[in-house]
């Protein structure tokens, strides 16, 4: 009667839903993220600059080479070693700097930024709420736009 009762309990057991992996949630919410993008949709803002762009005008790279988002490249060794090389504030501006917090802790690509001044959030219209900047930290995602792009790939930067 128990061995009945553990085989029911395993037949039961494998009916229900398992749990996704973190790729497939971050996939579902870029794919969540993209069938709800509506033209009221803010632009993308570039994590180097802090300027507003145009989508098209707009790179994503990803920063987590363990779980990739869709459809953004990884950054490259060179490119993210400019972005560290270049938007590292000095002294007098330390305050601009983005130090990891516990909730970065997890997430390697979010470490690869510690203590670089960047675009990460930005204020709503009325102020109540702070929206996306130019790094996704759910997704592990950072924005640049092309002039900013062109800067960081030049022989000379």
């Amino acid at each position: 009667a128990l061995d009945d009762e553990i085989k029911r309990s395993a037949e039961k057991e494998s009916e229900f839903a398992k749990i996704p992996s973190v790729a497939q949630e971050r996939r579902s919410t870029e794919f969540f993220r993209k069938l709800t993008d509506a033209s009221g949709r803010p632009d993308p803002v570039c994590a180097v600059c802090g300027r507003f762009t145009k989508k098209d005008c707009c790179l994503r790279f990803s920063l987590n080479d363990e779980c990739p988002a869709d459809g953004a490249p990884m950054i490259s060794s060179k490119l993210l070693q400019r972005v560290q090389t270049y938007c590292c504030p000095d002294e007098k501006l330390g305050h601009l700097r983005q130090r990891v917090r516990e909730e970065h802790k997890g997430k390697p690509g979010l470490q690869l930024l510690e203590g670089l001044a960047l675009q990460w959030r930005y204020r709503s219209d009325d102020y109540k709420t702070w929206l996306i900047g130019g790094v996704d930290e759910q997704l592990e995602t950072l924005s640049m736009c092309k002039r900013c792009y062109a800067h960081l790939t030049a022989r000379k930067c």
